[in-house]
């Protein structure tokens, strides 16, 4: 009986609509079906059916599912008509729309059924805008349950009509062809990460006034997504098409990975070499989390302009934002609090101020801290307080918290005294600038082998594969890594090679470019070709960002990769037979790491 006064006490808050839907998820939240299998951690590793392993309920992903079922038939307009055909501000309005909406349906994003719903409502919008500026037949609207007819009807049938419309469920059964079927599935997920990358480097881009990188690539850009996204619309049984759509979508998210960097760069300067503490020090805090290093700047702008006593620390992906000069600046940006985004609830629960998500990894917050917790951009739960972090006075707001709650003191430091502090900034600027002294060890005999280890993180045990793997390297190899499975290798001490460390720390999984960049230049410098290097991938992977990276490396032709701890669900035994006889693509093999070392070297030495 409490459970249930308190359901009503928190009901009766609510406005009527949202009412509404609280009723229908009540009452409907065990009884509706769900299908995605778009991270590592589905259930069972064929997909989560009743509810999501990240927590998210069966009406969010039904709901999602929509969502990109509606952007897909705002694209067959966009694509159609042309995007320079559209009015300059109405294509801006749809660029930055598309862009957020699919990035709020990446795995541990957004968990509000409200903000799809809303999101929906404006993608109809502006499809009709763009269909009332050129009214014309076009020959899609013709198609049985074309994305271009739907309307929104009656908001209480939403998830009838998601299940009839839009789940993988009906997209399985429109394309009949299960190969064809698992390959359009990586491409949406290799698209997601893309848009996920590219929101990144179009925000920085738009706050130095679009001066970073030229309209022409913004334009080819968006030409491919919604391209893609129009594609997302066939049901074709050609298996060519599918394979051409995920290496078109592996070649973009090159170049935008390449504008994602130059956006950091630009803005922040080249990443250094940069030791960062992971011990608290003395006084009031604020945390941020997630991958946006544009936000950490904000914070930091406001807490200097109010001469606010408030120190700024950084979790999970936002590490590597101590390596940037311009940030360095900032006498409140003191440290590193945490580890990666999986131990969020031990690490939120501990921190004695608030807390701003600014990207992905959040989870369903914990009581504990919900009330200190706070989401930005495409991140959203119901219950969590959400930021525009272009208004000062947001942020004035959460800074306000941060002085209310207790801070740190020299007792509750006392359990990170010891704790390791962490080297970043290893990007390809500051590798290559000693690039002669890499080749020289490298033709010497000295540095015999490069490993690439790094990607998303996750909870399985099963991803010690990472941390024995390091471990297991021989004396004459490096190590790059990057993304949050960087934290897989921290702490572990495997000396130099000529003074340069051999864990280097590239930074965010974007950073997959800085590696790229390495082995191109390495491989210029000994007059060779790339896949002529000993280079050796392990990817861990785990939501679709990782997916746009996997089919970057692909399209450029890195073979060998071993990637995990599970393989993606949405291939196909024929699609993965296809990967591992034609690009050497294969599945970790957890307790067998020094196997595995072994097997990478003798690859590299045919």
């Amino acid at each position: 009986m409490q459970a249930i006064a308190k359901v009503l006490r928190s009901w009766r808050k609510l406005n009527p609509r949202a009412r509404r839907l609280t009723v229908i998820t009540y009452t409907k939240r065990f009884q509706t079906n769900m299908y995605c299998m778009q991270c590592e951690q589905t259930s069972g590793g064929k997909g989560c059916t009743s509810q999501g392993i990240c927590g998210k309920f069966p009406e969010t992903a039904n709901m999602q599912d929509l969502l990109l079922y509606v952007n897909n038939g705002l694209a067959q307009y966009v694509s159609s008509i042309g995007e320079p055909q559209i009015d300059a501000p109405l294509r801006e309005q749809v660029r930055s729309h598309v862009r957020e909406s699919i990035f709020s349906t990446l795995t541990n994003v957004n968990f509000s059924e409200d903000r799809m719903v809303e999101y929906m409502h404006k993608s109809i919008d502006l499809r009709e805008q763009i269909k009332s500026k050129k009214p014309q037949k076009y020959e899609f609207e013709g198609i049985a349950n074309s994305p271009s007819n739907y309307f929104i009807t009656d908001e209480s049938k939403l998830n009838d009509d998601a299940q009839r419309l839009a789940t993988l469920y009906a997209t399985k059964n429109n394309i009949g062809d299960a190969n064809c079927f698992g390959l359009r599935e990586c491409a949406s997920y290799g698209l997601k990460g893309m848009v996920a990358y590219f929101t990144h480097a179009e925000d920085m881009n738009e706050s130095a006034g679009h001066s970073i990188y030229s309209e022409q690539e913004r334009d080819e850009i968006y030409r491919i997504c919604f391209g893609v996204m129009n594609d997302m619309c066939s049901t074709s049984k050609d298996l060519n098409f599918w394979l051409d759509m995920n290496m078109q979508i592996g070649a973009t998210n090159v170049k935008v990975l390449e504008l994602l960097d130059k956006s950091h760069n630009v803005l922040f300067g080249a990443p250094e070499p940069t030791t960062v503490s992971s011990t608290p020090i003395p006084g009031k805090s604020v945390l941020l989390s997630g991958h946006d290093i544009l936000h950490v700047k904000r914070v930091l702008e406001v807490i200097e302009k109010k001469k606010l006593d408030i120190n700024v620390y950084t979790h999970g992906e936002l590490l590597p934002a101590h390596s940037y000069p311009e940030l360095k600046k900032y006498r409140n940006f003191v440290g590193h609090f945490g580890t990666a985004w999986q131990n969020q609830y031990k690490d939120f629960k501990e921190f004695p101020g608030p807390i701003v998500l600014t990207s992905n990894c959040l989870m369903p917050p914990r009581t504990r801290y919900r009330g200190r917790l706070y989401t930005t951009g495409a991140v959203g739960y119901d219950e969590v307080e959400h930021l525009d972090m272009t208004k000062d006075s947001q942020i004035e707001s959460v800074l306000k918290q941060a002085v209310e709650c207790p801070g740190f003191d020299d007792t509750s430091i006392a359990k990170w005294k010891e704790a390791k502090p962490h080297l970043c900034g290893f990007g390809h600027a500051a590798v290559l600038s000693q690039a002669d002294v890499v080749v020289n060890a490298i033709k010497t005999g000295a540095l015999q082998h490069i490993f690439v280890i790094g990607g998303c993180d996750g909870t399985e045990k099963t991803r010690s594969y990472f941390t024995d793997l390091a471990t297991a390297t021989p004396d004459n190899s490096i190590i790059l890594t990057l993304g949050c499975g960087k934290f897989r290798l921290h702490g572990l001490e495997l000396g130099d090679i000529g003074g340069i460390p051999r864990i280097l720390d590239m930074g965010q999984c974007n950073d997959a470019y800085s590696a790229v960049v390495v082995a191109m230049k390495l491989a210029e410098a000994l007059e060779t070709t790339v896949d002529k290097l000993p280079l050796h991938f392990a990817v861990s992977w785990f939501e679709q960002k990782a997916v746009a990276v996997f089919l970057s490396l692909l399209q450029l032709g890195m073979k060998n990769i071993r990637l995990g701890p599970a393989l993606p669900a949405f291939l196909t035994d024929d699609v993965r037979q296809y990967l591992f006889e034609n690009m050497g693509v294969r599945q970790v093999r957890t307790g067998h790491e020094k196997e595995e070392v072994e097997q990478m070297i003798a690859e590299t030495s045919k």
